[in-house]
C-alpha cells in the first residue's frame, strides 16, 4: 500500500464501507428498536465521537489525499442529512445536550480541524504534520513513516486537532 498515493485505494474503500455498514446497521437497529433505546443512544455517541477520533488518530495519512477526503466529506454530508431527518425523534433527546444525533457532526468537524492543522503545518514547515498518539512519542524522536523527527508543532497540532474536534462539535452543535 502506497501511503503517498493520491488515489482512493482498496484500504480506503474497505474503511469507508465498514463505516457506512456500521451506520446503516445503527439506523436499522434504531428503526426496528432491536435494542434498548439507552444502548442505541450509547452506540450513536460511540459511532459519532469515537469512530471520528479513531479515524483522526489512525487514518490521518490517508486523509491527506484529496480524493480520500472527498469520500469522507460526502459521508459527512450524509451524516448531516441523517441528523436533520431524525433530529426531532423524541427517543434521541438528551436532557443536557439536546440530541444524541449531535455526534453526527464530529466527522465533518474532525475533517475541518485536521485539514486546518495540516494547512498550518504545511505553511510553517513545508511538510505534513504527524499525529502523535503514543506515550513514547516525544520531541526529537524519529518517525520512520515520514523519515523525519517529531517537532513540537506535531504535538501542538495533534492536540488542537483532537480537542478542537471535541470542543467545536460539542459547543457548536
Amino acid at each position: 500500500m502506497n501511503l503517498d498515493s493520491k488515489n482512493v485505494e482498496k484500504v480506503d474503500k474497505i474503511v469507508a464501507s465498514i463505516y457506512i455498514a456500521l451506520g446503516l446497521l445503527l439506523i436499522i437497529i434504531f428503526n426496528y428498536q432491536l435494542l434498548e433505546i439507552e444502548l442505541i443512544q450509547s452506540l450513536i455517541l460511540f459511532f459519532g465521537i469515537w469512530v471520528s477520533l479513531m479515524l483522526y488518530a489512525g487514518y490521518y495519512k490517508r486523509l491527506r489525499s484529496l480524493k480520500v477526503t472527498l469520500v469522507w466529506s460526502v459521508i459527512s454530508i450524509v451524516q448531516i442529512l441523517i441528523y436533520f431527518i431524525f433530529k426531532d425523534e423524541i427517543s434521541l433527546f438528551d436532557k443536557i445536550s439536546g440530541t444524541y444525533l449531535n455526534s453526527m457532526f464530529y466527522l465533518p468537524t474532525m475533517l475541518i480541524c485536521f485539514h486546518s492543522c495540516n494547512f498550518l503545518n504545511l505553511a510553517i514547515h513545508k511538510d505534513h504534520y504527524i499525529i502523535t498518539t503514543g506515550v513514547l512519542d516525544f520531541v526529537g524522536s524519529r518517525n520512520y513513516d515520514q523519515q523525519r523527527r517529531l517537532r513540537a508543532t506535531d504535538f501542538v497540532f495533534s492536540f488542537l486537532g483532537a480537542f478542537g474536534t471535541l470542543f467545536l462539535a460539542t459547543f457548536l452543535f
